[in-house]
């Protein structure tokens, strides 16, 4: 009945009602920790309700008792109202660590989702990473500028040599012709001089037309920056590198090429005065293909 009663009408805590009872003896904190054999700060812990360092419960009870003897107090409603103020306080611990461990589950959860977020995050980046377009180095960039003109210009010595062999040839036939003139007319005066040279030209003009048949032209207008790597049919590298935009390149070589573009729609290639029609290759890969295109 009296816990029910404590429970319904609100009254001042049980550490306000010892101290108003030794004020009401006129008796100070000191005298109080003196008479109880106690520390001034715990005779204040304990009318303040704070019984964490009076040591087990048993010694609280006992210090309560205490206070009710020396001051006339009910001792059994003041027990029983510590009790109920001791449950109250156990309740809120209970509650304050189902609230902690709350959201100390929620802070998991919260961490397991910023990890998905991650790895999701990580994956788009990787897959966007491996589908770029490659693009070269200074070093490869600078390499192909030297090698370039020397690839383009490979055949120009062949054919000068060609040429200096076939003068050769011609002076040393005008040579012998002037060494020995009185044989050549003694035994054919006018059929010798005009024949040996006859022989020289045709074959001056043979050489001509085969070096001419093997030599394949292609002409890239770039009409933006693209990557660009080029390989004639002995495997020489003759294009490699970034060509910028409204640069026309030309380059002369044996057939069949095997060229690589990256941004292909954005480049005119035309093999041997005729445009390479390269709208069915895909425009968010590499283009790879062979001059001529095979059928």
């Amino acid at each position: 009945m009296t816990e029910e009663v404590l429970a319904q009408e609100p009254i001042t805590s049980l550490g306000e009602q010892l101290a108003t009872a030794r004020e009401q003896h006129a008796v100070s904190i000191d005298e109080m920790a003196h008479k109880l054999k106690l520390t001034a700060k715990q005779i204040s812990a304990i009318e303040c309700d704070d019984y964490s360092q009076l040591g087990p419960v048993t010694f609280v009870k006992g210090h309560i008792r205490s206070y009710c003897r020396e001051f006339n107090l009910n001792e059994a409603q003041l027990m029983s109202q510590f009790r109920h103020q001791r449950e109250e306080t156990e309740k809120r611990m209970q509650s304050f660590s189902r609230r902690t461990e709350r959201e100390a589950k929620d802070n998991r959860l919260m961490l397991f989702s910023y990890a998905i977020i991650a790895l999701i995050l990580g994956s788009s980046l990787f897959i966007w990473w491996q589908n770029r377009e490659p693009a070269p180095t200074e070093a490869e960039t600078s390499k192909t500028v030297v090698e370039t003109p020397s690839q383009e210009n490979s055949t120009v010595p062949v054919v000068t040599e060609r040429k200096a062999t076939n003068q050769i040839n011609l002076a040393e036939i005008s040579q012998l012709s002037d060494d020995e003139p009185q044989q050549i007319s003694s035994q054919e005066p006018e059929t010798t001089p005009v024949e040996q040279p006859e022989v020289a030209k045709p074959a001056v003009v043979e050489k001509k037309s085969d070096t001419k048949k093997n030599v394949s032209t292609i002409v890239m207008t770039f009409k933006d920056d693209s990557w660009v790597e080029i390989f004639d049919a002995d495997g020489e590298r003759v294009a490699f590198g970034v060509k910028k935009k409204g640069y026309v390149m030309t380059l002369d070589g044996k057939a069949p090429f095997n060229v690589v573009l990256g941004k292909h729609y954005i480049v005119d290639v035309e093999f041997n005065g005729e445009l390479v029609d390269m709208s069915h290759f895909p425009t968010n890969r590499l283009a790879k293909f062979s001059l001529p295109l095979s059928e």
